[in-house]
């Protein structure tokens, strides 16, 4: 009786243990948490940069170095960035140029295109200041000439010989250049402002022809006259940034000149001068890339 005893506790314990584990393995939740903490530390002036990395514990220290003091960051994944101070960008521009001079003499608004390289200085944590050059493209340049325009230029002139030249021909050139100097400041994350200066000269030639056969150059040989004054304009733009490398905006520039003065190409002495106020406006939309 007892032998039977023994043998039903021995087949009853096994029995009762595997069903707990069963009954523990349904009825157990097991729960991991991780707390994952992000953040983004900028150093600036210190005097020494190390990193401690443990590989036994796998665990990292960031020291820095300061004015004889020490201080202990730890930290499990560690980027390091240079932060660099200059920055250069390629910038697109396209828009119309309006001339109070041109339309003066029966001009239309022009279609211009201008590539920039601009390289830009942080002066400050959203202050920065950029130099740069621009070059343009008219797509529909101005001119008329005495054949076929009748403009108030038509008539005869004299040199600085006093010998009489006429009008032929009045025109602008295809391509100019602009060297802005701006100043960024930057509102948002997204959104940056820009004012600024912009010099350069516009491109426009004269063409008078000599009408006496005793003068040199001969007769109705072509004399050409150049603007070489540089001009000074305003400008402001406004961007929106895509992303860190590209961005969206609009440009505008003002100038305002009350004369305009062309100078002979072969004698710097001899000069042409449109006594009329020009003013001109420009508006262009920009598409914005950054080197680096």
């Amino acid at each position: 009786m007892l032998k039977n005893n023994f043998l039903l506790f021995i087949l009853i314990v096994p029995l009762l243990t595997i069903a707990q584990i069963k009954k523990t393995q349904r009825d157990t939740i097991y729960i991991y948490e991780d707390e994952l903490v992000h953040d983004t530390i900028f150093i600036k002036k210190t005097d020494s940069l190390r990193i401690l990395n443990d590989v036994n514990s796998q665990k990292t220290d960031l020291l820095l170095h300061k004015k004889n003091k020490v201080i202990k960051l730890p930290v499990k994944n560690i980027e390091i960035k240079n932060q660099n101070d200059w920055t250069i960008q390629l910038c697109l521009h396209s828009g119309i140029n309006q001339s109070s001079l041109l339309k003066e003499y029966g001009g239309e608004n022009e279609y211009k295109t201008g590539l920039n390289c601009t390289i830009k200085k942080s002066l400050f944590k959203k202050l920065q200041l950029g130099i740069g050059v621009t070059m343009y493209y008219v797509w529909n340049p101005f001119e008329i000439n005495s054949e076929t325009n009748k403009s108030s230029l038509e008539g005869y002139y004299f040199d600085n010989s006093n010998y009489p030249m006429m009008f032929d021909n009045f025109k602008e050139n295809h391509i100019s250049y602009k060297f802005p100097i701006q100043l960024y400041y930057q509102a948002t994350n997204y959104l940056n402002f820009s004012v600024g200066t912009l010099f350069g000269r516009d491109q426009y030639s004269l063409f008078f022809k000599k009408t006496t056969q005793n003068s040199n150059p001969p007769l109705n040989a072509k004399i050409e006259f150049n603007t070489q004054k540089i001009n000074l304009a305003y400008l402001i733009e406004v961007e929106y940034k895509i992303n860190k490398k590209w961005a969206l905006g609009i440009h505008s520039n003002f100038l305002e000149n009350d004369k305009t003065i062309f100078t002979n190409n072969v004698s710097s002495t001899d000069k042409f001068i449109l006594d009329k106020k020009n003013i001109e406006i420009n508006y262009y939309l920009l598409l914005r890339y950054r080197l680096f």
